[in-house]
């Protein structure tokens, strides 16, 4: 069963993801799959969890997804 993600494990996918951003737009596509691999492997060493990089990926478009979604509620 995967791993339930929870606030540290979220801030450290945000913060890899932010502090790497102008490699990722860097990247082209089909090198985007071994870049969610690397912070997927960073946060499974430091938490002891089995995300793949594909959940990583998931798990970040959702987050961005629900912070404009919550900011546009706010208008």
């Amino acid at each position: 069963m995967p791993s339930e993600w929870n606030d540290p494990q979220e801030r450290l996918l945000i913060n890899e993801r932010k502090s790497r951003n102008t490699e990722y737009h860097g990247l082209k596509r089909r090198q985007k799959s071994a870049f969610w691999d690397d912070i997927a492997q960073k946060i499974n060493r430091q938490y002891g969890t089995d995300f793949s990089g594909k959940q990583c990926h998931n798990k970040f478009l959702n987050l961005t997804r629900a912070y404009y979604v919550s900011n546009l509620s706010e208008f």
